[in-house]
């Protein structure tokens, strides 16, 4: 019970005259979930997972990330969903199911999802995925490694005066 209020004699939550009395005796149950509570990400995952499967795709076993299907592949992180599927029917269908139980926002075709760039070829029918953020970090590491060690002094080579 939040601090300066209490349950009355007639059942109602109202305010006591003293705001620093705790009221150890009644607790409130949430009926809906607030948001940056420590459990807020977890009830949104299993009410999430719940829901995809009942769209009937099947949890991964080795991730809990990804949501597989016989036409498509789901992966969450957090609130972001990225979908795959050869048909963009299936894709099309799939929201409009999800968007009765779930507030969706289509973004369109995936370029970039958390730090992976994603190239589709029409040409020869591929996908490439990249990660250039970490190519560039890895690059000025290595440049820096190298000007460090090509600076750094090795030690018992230099006469002491």
């Amino acid at each position: 019970m939040p601090q300066g209020w209490h349950i009355d004699s007639t059942g109602s939550f109202v305010q006591h005259s003293d705001p620093t009395y705790n009221d150890k005796t009644h607790y409130i149950q949430l009926q809906r979930n607030l948001y940056g509570c420590k459990q807020a990400v977890r009830n949104w995952f299993k009410h999430l997972t719940q829901g995809l499967l009942r769209e009937g795709f099947k949890q991964s076993v080795v991730d809990p990330c990804p949501f597989l299907k016989s036409d498509c592949i789901l992966i969450v992180y957090t609130d972001d969903c990225i979908i795959f599927s050869r048909e963009d029917a299936t894709i099309d269908a799939l929201l409009c199911n999800l968007s009765q139980t779930f507030l969706l926002e289509d973004q369109g075709s995936v370029h970039d999802y958390l730090g992976i760039r994603i190239t589709k070829d029409p040409h020869n029918k591929s996908t490439s995925i990249t990660q250039p953020g970490l190519i560039k970090l890895l690059a000025w590491a290595s440049y820096t490694l190298t000007e460090m060690a090509s600076s750094a002094k090795i030690p018992g080579t230099t006469v002491l005066s």
